[in-house]
């Protein structure tokens, strides 16, 4: 459980989790309740291909994954099936030349300059 829903009472806890969770996006999915003018909102992410939990971060360069036709999150060890091979340096955008988190989380919204 997130830190947000730890600080929330036990009864808004246990509605939160009574939520049935809607899939914003392949391996993205989210349950909310509003209390008051608060929404809160609890975000499970996972692999769009094994649906394992999201264990690292990292940026595919915006022409592989146009190529491998991703539109959700993925681990590496998915994007290497895929490829069927090793992903490489060249493969990657280093976490500093990434504009935006999205971009580190999912891949790119938009080719980056």
């Amino acid at each position: 459980m997130n830190a947000l829903v730890e600080r929330i009472s036990e009864a808004d806890a246990a509605r939160l989790e009574a939520q049935p969770w809607v899939e914003v996006r392949p391996g993205k999915r989210v349950r909310f309740i509003d209390i008051g003018t608060l929404r809160v909102r609890q975000v499970q992410q996972s692999c769009q291909d094994c649906e394992q939990k999201w264990p690292a971060h990292f940026s595919l360069t915006p022409c592989l994954w146009r190529e491998l036709g991703l539109d959700g999150f993925i681990c590496l060890s998915c994007v290497e099936k895929r490829l069927g091979r090793a992903v490489t340096r060249e493969d990657l955008i280093p976490p500093e030349k990434a504009t935006n988190n999205e971009f580190l989380f999912r891949g790119p919204l938009e080719d980056q300059p």
